[in-house]
């Protein structure tokens, strides 16, 4: 009995302000990361079994995430945990481009959908096939979402739905960023996620304090079966198995709204150079991505009106967050690869550290040039 009241308020807890709760739970698996990085990965499951965006062309609700961070900063626990949360969860690391396309075949054949988690990307692309396996992730997870497989005897085209969460290291970054530039990298929502010298001593502190904490473990694992069930909740309302939520089947988005993604868009793209040449309309979509998973992880909350999803001003306000960022480490990128492709002394490099590039900007090109063996200073700390 005592357990059955414990888990209904915590339930009523996650209902009640779920993104909070899902960030605080995975901050208490993980410190200085599980919140910053589960602000977005916790919408990511939402945007799998929501309908599309209706415009001109329908706006597919999914999102990808590109999560950079150094090593042993938790990838691998945070990839496990993410596993035991989302819808249809697809592990991969050592796989042939033959294999990867004949398990989303077997996937989408049996489940329908998919959230592909890769723990180490470098392991998909540094083996024979490497290239082919980005072209297959970019055709089943873009804007086409197909799959399309030939041979001599017969040929497959399949409609796909799925989702991905590919995490690395900043050195992989950097030396398969070419496999990645053009394509996977800019249909994903980029999340990169550096330390302090004080945040890794509170790291380490945090890791010591809780070795042999069986109190500890055993209410993460609690919250954690609430998150999962949460979840849960949430794909038995798009199936119509939920009497209190009906299945979304759309979404109202207010003038007001529109007219705020939009500046806060432009903002950022009128002080983007036109050497970049790079078009944000992905991005611009991301935002309405975010927004209307935010709206749903959040529906007990929420307007629902005949299938209709109503957006508030929460909403809008993380995802004009989540949108500005994505932009920033675009930007970033960018930017980045122009300076260490045409300014090749260290000396130079320090000059454009110096200025009044953004900190974001200065972040990403300290990463890059590192990775790339640059003798950089220790005394510049862009974490």
């Amino acid at each position: 009995m005592e357990e059955t009241e414990s888990y209904n308020l915590e339930m009523e807890k996650i209902k009640s302000n779920p993104h909070n709760y899902i960030m605080d739970w995975m901050e208490g698996n993980l410190i200085h990361v599980g919140r910053r990085a589960f602000k977005l990965i916790a919408l990511q499951p939402c945007s799998l079994i929501l309908p599309d965006i209706i415009s001109g062309i329908n706006i597919r609700s999914t999102f990808n995430i590109f999560y950079v961070s150094s090593p042993s900063s938790g990838k691998t626990t945070l990839c496990n945990k993410y596993e035991s949360i989302t819808f249809s969860p697809f592990v991969v690391k050592n796989i042939s481009s033959a294999q990867i396309t004949e398990r989303i075949e077997n996937f989408i054949k049996k489940e329908g959908l998919f959230s592909l988690i890769i723990d180490d990307f470098s392991q998909l692309v540094e083996n024979s096939g490497g290239y082919d396996k980005v072209k297959i992730l970019e055709q089943v997870l873009g804007d086409d979402r197909r799959l399309v497989k030939e041979n001599m005897r017969m040929r497959v085209d399949i409609k796909t739905r799925g989702i991905a969460l590919l995490c690395g290291t900043w050195t992989d970054f950097s030396k398969y960023l070419e496999f990645f530039r053009s394509g996977l990298l800019f249909r994903s929502a980029l999340l990169f996620i550096n330390f302090t010298p004080t945040q890794r001593r509170d790291i380490i502190n945090n890791i010591n304090n809780h070795i042999g904490d069986e109190s500890n473990h055993r209410e993460s694992l609690m919250k954690e079966k609430i998150v999962k069930d949460y979840y849960e909740i949430l794909s038995k309302i798009q199936s119509g198995e939920n009497n209190e939520i009906p299945t979304i089947k759309g979404y109202f988005f207010s003038e007001s709204i529109k007219d705020s993604i939009k500046k806060t868009f432009n903002q950022i793209t009128e002080i983007v150079p036109d050497y970049l040449e790079h078009e944000f309309n992905r991005e611009f979509h991301d935002a309405y991505r975010f927004l209307i998973s935010s709206a749903f992880l959040n529906v007990f909350k929420r307007k629902v009106e005949n299938g209709i999803l109503y957006p508030n001003e929460e909403d809008l306000k993380l995802a004009k967050h989540l949108m500005v960022n994505n932009m920033n480490y675009k930007l970033g990128i960018l930017t980045s690869k122009m300076v260490l492709s045409v300014k090749r002394s260290l000396e130079k490099l320090n000059d454009v550290l110096k200025s009044e590039m953004p900190t974001t900007t200065k972040k990403i090109l300290y990463n890059l040039a590192a990775a790339q063996g640059y003798p950089l200073p220790p005394q510049i700390d862009y974490s």
